[in-house]
């Protein structure tokens, strides 16, 4: 969906942990450029008309993930048009309201992110879509995770030795294992948190592993 004259240009940026250039100083050449990657999408057809009667249909007073995955599922099941039309030639749905534009937001995003493959219904997508909405980041970046190899029991190699007073397992028994996965799997579930300092103690470990969600997040 790029304009012509962006499809092809080369965009040099910084990684973000990277330190920024100080004030009054030439800021480096970049050293990374990235070329756009026109991969094949898929092509979402559907009117505010198959919006409305899809919402009356799931009974849903606003798209999400679930709501599309759904919707998508059903189009598979009865060779509904929405689903026919993925791999066709043909031009773009016309977005004409916020509904819809949210709507092919969410496609879009499930799409890069494989749960379609080819244009056909994913078990990821299976799981999600059966999801409460206040989850359904959570099961996502979990199941991105998965994909990458990056959600397990394993603790983490500090590039230098914790201070003693961090009894931190780093040749963890199995009962360590099963509270270094736990821990980790319910961090990713969204909650909700005082307006105030932390008082608590700090854990190492979740902080390393956050730190890998936040990469996977902004890549």
């Amino acid at each position: 969906h790029l304009h012509p004259n962006y499809q092809t240009i080369r965009v040099a940026y910084y990684p973000f942990f990277r330190p920024p250039p100080m004030v009054g100083h030439q800021p480096p050449a970049p050293t990374m450029t990235l070329a756009p990657a026109q991969a094949p999408l898929l092509r979402w057809v559907f009117t505010p008309e198959d919006l409305q009667a899809e919402k009356s249909r799931q009974n849903a007073a606003e798209v999400d993930f679930a709501f599309c995955l759904r919707w998508h599922q059903h189009q598979f099941e009865t060779l509904g048009p929405l689903f026919v039309q993925l791999n066709t030639p043909g031009p773009e749905t016309a977005v004409e309201s916020v509904e819809m534009l949210a709507a092919l937001v969410h496609f879009r995003v499930l799409e890069v992110l494989e749960y379609f493959p080819e244009g056909q219904p994913s078990f990821q997508g299976g799981a999600l879509q059966a999801t409460p909405a206040k989850f359904q980041e959570g099961i996502i970046t979990a199941f991105l995770m998965l994909k990458f190899g990056v959600l397990d029991d394993e603790p983490y190699s500090p590039s230098d030795k914790f201070p003693p007073a961090v009894p931190y397992p780093l040749e963890p028994t199995e009962a360590d294992r099963h509270r270094l996965l736990l821990t980790r799997v319910l961090s990713l579930v969204p909650m909700s948190l005082k307006n105030e300092m932390w008082h608590a103690h700090v854990s190492f470990d979740l902080a390393s592993f956050h730190g890998i969600v936040k990469v996977l997040r902004r890549s």
